[in-house]
């Protein structure tokens, strides 16, 4: 049984929904993330779990106990709030304490539980420090903190990373996925942030227009996306147009003239048919250079950019024109105006499938 299940959720504010029909199975000690755009429903979704929304229709069962109408302070969930709202005319000891304090927990068992939660934050020296006297991912641990002292059976993060700068987010990504495994805390996250939610998340949901799009690992959510949507706000991809194309029992697709093998690795029903449109995509990482005349066909070099770790760059090519990412791996870039040969490796080119007539959820 789930650990925290939504079961047909929704939510209409005066007329226009911002969640539809959501189902959300989360396990005990899991963690989750909630990923879309702005205004996808993500946030809506975390506060009907939290009890500062109330559900239009729909069940939240916590432990298979019913909390839909469970007011927010008698659910005992632990929140992080995109702000923080740490009290700043108290000590960090003061603030994690203060949770502990509204549920009359006597002195001494809310002083091992404090010292307990600032261990695992890595905070402890700091616990006469008030919030002004912090760094923002130092003020970010101690939000963390107050919310792990009351023990939670889950934990809700809504965008904790937000404010901070790119290299301390990175940082902080890595401590609080460390931080939610050695507590082992079932954890339910909002974000935008595609690489942050990929990186320390057990499973995502995949969300766009208050609907649940795709609930898999961030594995199979990149390499297997349910829908063009998935395909280009998870990473990046080239979407081509081809129609499928059956020879010796082997899947290809023709798109603007040329044969291109395709992963096949679909469950049954979903196989295309011969002379099907497809809708497919290529990841622009699984692309790499040649020489021209020896690899699937030639093109040439538009546009590039450096990004540090990697170049990007944009070629025309018999398919269209196409990005292309390669690591910055000491090799001589590209120039622009070269003729390259592009290749990839088996089973690169996916089928994206078409949601409506495979019965998935429509993202529209």
């Amino acid at each position: 049984m789930p650990h925290l299940e939504l079961i047909d959720v929704s939510k209409d504010f005066n007329g226009v929904y911002a969640v539809i029909s959501m189902n959300l199975a989360v396990n005990e000690g899991e963690f989750v993330c909630l990923l879309g755009p702005s205004g996808c429903g993500k946030t809506t979704t975390l506060q009907m779990i939290a009890g500062f929304e109330a559900p239009t229709t729909g069940r939240i069962l916590l432990a298979g106990r019913d909390i839909t109408n469970v007011k927010p302070n008698q659910r005992g969930l632990g929140i992080v709030f995109q702000t923080y709202a740490l009290f700043p005319h108290m000590t960090v000891a003061q603030n994690v304490s203060f949770g502990l304090e509204m549920r009359k927990v006597e002195n001494a068992e809310r002083e091992r539980r404090v010292k307990k939660a600032l261990d695992i934050v890595h905070l402890t020296e700091y616990k006469e420090r008030y919030p002004r006297e912090l760094s923002g991912g130092q003020r970010q641990r101690v939000a963390l903190a107050r919310a792990l002292v009351i023990e939670p059976p889950v934990l809700l993060l809504d965008e904790p990373l937000s404010n901070l700068d790119a290299k301390l987010r990175e940082v902080m990504q890595i401590e609080l996925r460390r931080i939610q495994q050695q507590v082992g805390i079932t954890t339910i996250m909002v974000t935008h942030d595609q690489g942050e939610a990929l990186s320390i998340s057990d499973r995502v949901m995949v969300m766009d227009k208050g609907r649940a799009t795709q609930y898999d690992t961030p594995l199979n959510v990149y390499e297997n996306p349910q829908s063009p949507f998935i395909s280009t706000f998870v990473g990046k991809a080239n979407m081509l147009k081809g129609t499928a194309l059956i020879e010796d029992g082997k899947c290809f697709a023709t798109v603007s003239g040329m044969k291109l093998a395709l992963d096949i690795d679909l469950p049954d029903g979903q196989r295309p048919s011969p002379g099907q449109e497809l809708i497919l995509s290529l990841r622009p990482e699984k692309l790499r250079f040649a020489e021209p005349g020896r690899a699937y066909f030639d093109a040439q070099v538009k546009e590039k950019f450096f990004f540090g770790s990697q170049w990007h760059y944009t070629v025309v090519s018999p398919l269209g024109t196409l990005m292309v990412l390669q690591p910055n791996d000491g090799r001589q870039a590209i120039n622009i105006g070269d003729n390259v040969g592009i290749g990839w490796g088996e089973s690169c080119v996916r089928i994206v499938p078409d949601l409506e007539n495979l019965g998935i959820v429509s993202a529209t």
